[in-house]
């Protein structure tokens, strides 16, 4: 479930039942898991509803477990998925001077 804004994320639980917890870390997709992005830690299930996303944004998603003795899992990902386009009121301008060459905004055919 995608949306312009928020997404829902599902993973599989942990093989071995050592699981305490889990994280996700997400960013813009190409983003360093090590160092940067956002993390939210202590998720007790295996769903969590990401809100505050922008629109019509490709990111990259990645989870561990948290197990027992503070150990962590290393981190399984990147997943991959972009946030839906919003409408826009026409007429509707833009001078595509913000994007690399030959290219388009992603809700552009």
């Amino acid at each position: 479930n995608i949306t312009t804004t928020e997404a829902d994320l599902t993973w599989d639980e942990a093989v071995y039942d050592w699981a305490q917890s889990y994280e996700v870390k997400y960013g813009p997709t190409g983003f360093d898991v090590n160092n940067s992005g956002t993390l939210i830690s202590n998720i007790l299930d295996t769903t969590y509803h990401l809100t505050g996303l922008q629109v019509s944004t490709t990111y990259d998603v990645y989870v561990r477990t948290n197990c027992e003795d503070n150990d962590n899992s290393s981190w399984d990902g990147p997943y991959t998925f972009t946030t839906n386009c919003q409408f826009t009121r026409l007429p509707y301008r833009d001078d595509f001077n913000s994007y690399p060459a030959h290219t388009s905004p992603i809700c552009w055919i």
